[in-house]
């Protein structure tokens, strides 16, 4: 699977102006737990990027693989639940 199916299927990156929540990411931040259909704004440090967890299901991947490069230092696993609105709320 080539890097671009790979990011769409985890979601898509956001402008970041318009968000649901932000999650601020620490150096002993291993997971963030997120639900399908949001948008998130990551702030690691001074820098920060935002995305749209709307792939399908229920699945969890490194957020460094669609992190702007040098952002995240360390591994971090973003679990995604599924959205409720498109998945009968299950």
């Amino acid at each position: 699977m080539d890097l671009a199916k790979q990011i769409s299927f985890y979601g898509d990156p956001a402008p970041g102006l318009v968000v649901n929540r932000v999650v601020k990411i620490g150096p002993d931040t291993k997971y963030v737990v997120v639900t399908g259909g949001e948008v998130i704004r990551f702030d690691i440090g001074e820098k920060s990027f935002a995305w749209n967890f709307d792939g399908a299901g229920q699945y969890h991947f490194d957020l460094a693989l669609v992190a702007p490069p040098g952002v995240l230092d360390h591994t971090v696993t973003a679990y995604v639940n599924p959205d409720p609105y498109t998945n009968g709320g299950k």
